[in-house]
């Protein structure tokens, strides 16, 4: 299997469509998923960037959750019955190479009714899905990797290792010689001062404290977060302005890093900035962000601001 392309819509599911991307990109490689935020680079027309990896891409993903089918626009109009709705152009774009296109239901949906989609996509309803729940998230990740044959390159053919590879040679212990060497080696660092200590990642956190998944406040804001296992998508939108983003908890599992985009809806304008999320309960959070300069907006250090859990 190839290049993997996700299909979603930004307003309902960005958060799922985030973890996913996350989870195979971990699994594939960044170079074999394809998702419109992090794919497109600073400056490059998207939509040409869009049609030229769906007429190479050997999957399309295209997330489905209860809100897909009847998502309108700023002028009431249901986006699917927009022949420019770009979710639209990329099922029908995939359905006409005949590649393989797989639903993948979110949040609860079920399968749209071939009767409710637009003639130019209808097939979509015929195409064998997978549902991902979210209580069983990372379990359903690895079995929807599994169904579908996705390896990366180097690793193609072995997802069963432990009952079908053959024997492994077994590694070649090192001489006694080359140790005693090493162990020279490094108390004469030691004792010069001269020591490379090697940075390795933080771990995340195996087991949260808390599901922050639902609506948050913060002053007149309110945003909504959603956790699957460790990672955490950030939503908030106004009439003007849409903000998202993702990020994993830390180690302690008491703080998150996210990444986030903010883009103005007048032009199309993107920014980058990051949060440090801090979890003081489970219904309350204090936050930090701070934002890059672009779009008007200088570069700078956002005020420390506390979320409450919306009721």
């Amino acid at each position: 299997m190839g290049s993997v392309f996700i299909s979603y819509r930004r307003q309902t599911a960005a958060g799922e469509a985030r973890a996913l991307f996350n989870d195979l990109v971990a699994r594939l490689g960044p170079n074999a998923v394809f998702m419109d935020v992090d794919s497109i680079s600073l400056g490059r027309d998207f939509r040409n960037a869009i049609q030229k990896t769906l007429a190479s891409c050997d999957l399309v993903l295209v997330l489905i959750d209860k809100e897909w089918a009847a998502v309108k626009d700023d002028k009431g109009q249901i986006r699917l019955e927009n022949p420019n709705d770009y979710v639209r152009m990329e099922i029908e774009a995939a359905l006409k190479r005949d590649i393989a296109v797989t639903p993948v239901l979110v949040k609860g949906a079920q399968m749209p009714a071939a009767k409710d989609l637009p003639a130019e996509i209808r097939d979509l309803a015929y195409r064998n899905g997978f549902e991902l729940s979210h209580g069983r998230w990372d379990s359903d990740v690895r079995e929807m990797i599994r169904r579908l044959n996705l390896a990366a390159p180097e690793r193609a053919g072995q997802l069963e290792t432990d009952r079908s590879a053959p024997l492994q040679k077994r590694p070649r212990v090192p001489s006694a010689r080359w140790l005693i060497g090493i162990s020279v080696a490094i108390a004469v660092a030691l004792a010069s001062g001269y020591v490379a200590i090697m940075k390795l990642p933080l771990p995340v956190a195996e087991s949260p404290p808390c599901d922050l998944t639902g609506d948050w406040i913060s002053r007149d804001a309110r945003y909504s977060l959603t956790q699957t296992g460790t990672s955490v998508a950030f939503r908030y939108q106004t009439k003007t302005v849409d903000h998202w983003g993702s990020g994993l908890y830390d180690k302690d599992g008491r703080h998150i890093i996210l990444n986030l985009t903010r883009e103005r809806k007048s032009d199309g304008c993107k920014v980058n900035g990051k949060s440090t999320i801090e979890v003081v309960t489970c219904s309350e959070l204090q936050s930090k962000t701070t934002w890059d300069a672009g779009c008007d907006l200088e570069h700078g250090v956002s005020d420390l601001s506390m979320s409450t859990r919306a009721q």
